[in-house]
């Protein structure tokens, strides 16, 4: 049954209680009929009873659905925890494949004296005035640039 259903049919007790014993109340005082009496404190009693029993009911399936909403919600916050430890693993793997990328290419450009992706020169002049960031500086940039992703991301 649903969870409403046994609401309604618990609220219906509710109802049966409260008229059984207003029917017996009523007959004992006003009637002087013992059995009208008695028959209004067993509808009081039996709507009393339907009552707890689906109370109960409607307890334990909220219980249920309370706990599978906690599970869910733990399976999510795991499944996202696990996507971040990834995100973070691939950065860094990225991270460290730009700084071998800068070491090759410090030392391409110390060995030949030009830049992996530059013509073999003609003129030698400029050279002199390539810099190339340190380890400090691209990991500057790096974050910088993660940031500005993050943020075209959300």
């Amino acid at each position: 049954m649903k969870t409403e259903t046994i609401e309604t049919i618990a609220n219906a007790g509710s109802k049966t209680t409260a008229g059984g014993a207003v029917v017996g109340a009523a007959a004992w005082a006003f009637l002087q009929s013992n059995a009208v009496g008695l028959l209004g404190l067993f509808i009081a009693l039996l709507g009393l009873l339907v009552n707890l029993h689906y109370k109960r009911k409607a307890h334990k399936r909220y219980a249920e659905e309370a706990e599978k909403r906690e599970l869910r919600h733990a399976a999510r916050a795991e499944m996202q925890i696990a996507v971040a430890r990834q995100a973070m693993e691939l950065r860094e793997e990225a991270r460290q494949q730009k700084k071998e990328e800068w070491a090759a290419r410090k030392e391409y450009l110390r060995v030949t004296g030009r830049l992996p992706t530059d013509p073999p020169p003609t003129d030698w002049r400029g050279l002199e005035e390539l810099k190339f960031p340190t380890d400090e500086e691209q990991d500057r940039s790096d974050s910088a640039q993660e940031a500005q992703e993050e943020r075209d991301g959300q």
